[in-house]
């Protein structure tokens, strides 16, 4: 692992999140004898899926990193994300970079699309700020509702601590709001009023006070990234 930089790390875990990912999904049908190409497949909901053991990021569907079994839970909230304890500690990034946001997907209609090929050590800085481009600068994961209330993804509250606390060590003006502006494409919807809408309402903020403001709300489709659930 002393020959891995973060680039390869990252590019590793999101390479590896992503195909369990689509894995377990297609084992948990197979297990429940439901046909890929039936209804049924296309009803799921990926945060409502039990497994063995939990659901579908924490069940006992595991991989392998480094000769330890490990869930999805363990590699998205863990080495990816520099939050690794005890054995998993030694293969963790050195530092947080919350562009994987926009690049671990989880197989449901809101998440980020996953990209057609792997994500590799020296694509991978260019390939998450596409990502991320894309992401910020879809009218359907942040939307103009009115002139006071933005509807964003949820991605960008719950994790809101990896934007605002990277956006603040990286020299922004006010934290999350100004880190996820730049990515809003000068092409995008509307995008004067995104721009201002996070700067004045996204900056340091808690948790608390996000939820309860009425600058936003937070949704997340979970139907299952069937090309039939798209509109």
């Amino acid at each position: 692992s002393d020959l891995w930089d973060d680039r390869a790390k990252k590019a590793a875990y999101i390479n590896l999140y992503n195909a369990t990912m689509i894995y377990n999904l297609l084992k948990y049908a197979k297990s429940e004898k439901i046909a890929v190409d039936g209804d049924a497949f296309k009803a799921l909901e990926i945060n409502s899926l039990k497994l063995p053991g939990g659901n579908i990021w924490n069940g006992d569907y595991k991989v392998k990193i480094a000769g330890l079994a490990v869930n999805l839970d363990d590699i998205e909230h863990g080495p990816s994300r520099g939050n690794a304890k005890d054995d998993l500690a030694a293969i963790k990034v050195s530092q947080l970079d919350p562009r994987i946001h926009s690049a671990v997907n989880c197989a449901a209609i809101s998440c980020p699309r996953v990209r057609e090929v792997a994500y590799r050590p020296e694509s991978i800085d260019t390939m998450l700020d596409e990502n991320m481009h894309e992401f910020l600068s879809s009218d359907a994961q942040f939307h103009k509702a009115s002139e006071a209330e933005m509807k964003a993804n949820s991605i960008v509250f719950w994790y809101y601590d990896d934007f605002d606390g990277y956006g603040k060590k990286a020299g922004k003006d006010g934290g999350a709001g100004d880190y996820l502006g730049q990515f809003v494409a000068k092409t995008a919807k509307d995008h004067d009023w995104k721009v201002k809408h996070l700067h004045d309402n996204f900056n340091d903020r808690s948790k608390i006070s996000l939820k309860l403001s009425s600058s936003f709300t937070f949704a997340y489709d979970w139907r299952v990234n069937d090309v039939r659930n798209k509109p």
